[in-house]
């Protein structure tokens, strides 16, 4: 099962019509992991200064 999903994000990856979706995919979890981190790390610096 796991093998089937890698082998379809890999074709839709070299698929140009998906590439927009693979895009929006990347945008997702850019929005949702990383700039959480990237504020709790900043608030950590400022933390850190103030302390």
């Amino acid at each position: 099962m796991e093998e089937n999903a890698a082998d379809k994000f890999i074709t839709a990856l070299h698929n140009p019509i998906n590439c927009n979706f693979v895009c929006r995919l990347c945008a997702i979890f850019y929005y949702v992991i990383f700039r959480p981190l990237l504020r709790f790390n900043f608030s950590i610096n400022i933390l850190f200064l103030l302390g």
